[in-house]
């Protein structure tokens, strides 16, 4: 699965590249304002800005992966 993925940084420097999911249990900018935050440049909490720069694939946790091998035998339930 493909997901958004941000630049976050603090104060002008670059602290993480992070998912709009992640950044949210970071630093507890709700998911969609992180979006809009990027979109239109402004500062969260008066310190922190986000940049969309790209798409990563999210992979599922490897225990994760082996539960559904042990389960169904293959890891169809992957994420597509």
């Amino acid at each position: 699965m493909l997901v958004k993925q941000y630049a976050v940084y603090k104060n002008g420097e670059l602290i993480g590249l992070h998912t709009a999911a992640d950044i949210e249990k970071l630093i507890g900018c709700n998911k969609t304002s992180v979006r809009n935050y990027a979109e239109t440049g402004s500062i969260y909490k008066q310190e922190y800005t986000f940049e969309h720069i790209g798409f990563a694939r999210l992979e599922r946790n490897p225990q994760m992966r082996q539960a559904d091998l042990e389960r169904t035998g293959s890891y169809k339930a992957d994420w597509e």
